[in-house]
């Protein structure tokens, strides 16, 4: 569903719990979504890091995307019609300075059940279908042909993805703003059929801050460096790729925030002329509600604002659950 204009994200509101609220001064996260372009999620790039607090943090998220993209040039030829529900496993950890996450994707391919809801939600908008008229519904295809080098086709069915392991350190804190330093690897758990891992070591660097704006609203951002360690079944992959991540959060009630989120990163594919794997522009519209001080529920609506360099909608759900005391 390509971006056209400001669209609002209804949230919906769960019943509140009778246990105390975190105080409005608690910092907005941002949502740790990722680029969904199943020829491109075999690398690594680090999502968002969560302004953790001391202790340990739960954080499962479901990523559930769709995507039509049918093009070609003289010497490209890409064809993709799918849908990937993907589970991030994700906990966090904090000690004073100390910031620690782990997290292990699954992520299940196939035809899916969303194209004909799609549609009319098209249709509704007045939006152009793109490609879509050209695929029959709920189908599945992946497969990318670059002249001179093997095709590449991605199976569908369920997979484990690459695990990441990422560590950071506070290296600025105050009452109102924070900056962190990170480094990250990404080791090779995942299935290059099913194109969840690229079967190789990937390492990453960032920088990460945050910053109260005034009582009712937050700012938070995100820029590093990641490197892949092999190109996978891709044809070839740029030596580095950065990344960033740009985001502000609105106070709206006690226990109801709303975010705004852009996420890019640089072109991967290596000397590829086509839209969808070039570097996109993804943009995340979405409210988080706090049932109490250890519990948050989370949704948010994922675009490509750079229409057609990324999958054309993404439904996120999210999880934040402290665990301790």
């Amino acid at each position: 569903m390509p971006h056209r204009g400001t669209r609002a994200v209804l949230g919906a509101c769960w019943l509140a719990l009778a246990l105390p609220l975190a105080s409005a001064a608690d910092p907005i996260e941002p949502f740790p979504v990722r680029d969904q372009n199943p020829l491109l999620r075999p690398f690594y790039l680090p999502s968002a890091v969560d302004v953790a607090a001391d202790g340990l943090l739960f954080r499962p998220t479901v990523s559930w995307s769709n995507t039509v993209n049918l093009p070609s040039n003289q010497t490209e030829n890409l064809y993709v019609d799918e849908e990937t529900v993907e589970l991030d496993l994700a906990a966090l950890y904090g000690s004073g300075p100390w910031r620690a996450r782990v997290s292990l994707p699954v992520l299940a391919r196939g035809s899916g059940i969303l194209d004909g809801v799609i549609n009319d939600i098209h249709d509704w908008l007045r939006l152009p279908q793109g490609d879509r008229p050209f695929v029959n519904s709920n189908a599945y295809q992946i497969e990318y042909q670059r002249k001179g080098y093997p095709t590449v086709s991605v199976g569908k069915g369920a997979a484990l993805g690459d695990l990441d392991l990422e560590g950071g350190r506070e290296i600025i804190a105050s009452e109102h703003a924070d900056l962190s330093a990170w480094l990250g690897v990404e080791l090779p758990t995942g299935s290059r059929a099913h194109s969840a891992g690229n079967g190789s070591v990937d390492t990453a660097a960032w920088l990460a801050g945050h910053v109260e704006l005034g009582t009712h609203a937050d700012l938070f951002a995100q820029a590093g460096i990641a490197h892949p360690g092999s190109a996978g079944v891709m044809p070839a992959v740029t030596r580095n790729t950065g990344f960033g991540t740009l985001m502000l959060g609105l106070r709206l009630t006690e226990r109801l925030s709303g975010l705004f989120q852009i996420d890019h990163h640089s072109a991967i594919a290596g000397a590829s002329s086509l839209d969808f794997l070039e570097a996109p522009i993804i943009g995340t519209f979405g409210v988080r509600y706090r049932v109490n001080r250890r519990t948050a529920w989370e949704f948010g609506l994922i675009e490509d604002l750079k229409t057609n360099h990324s999958p054309d909608v993404t439904f996120y759900f999210g999880l934040r659950q402290a665990l301790g005391h």
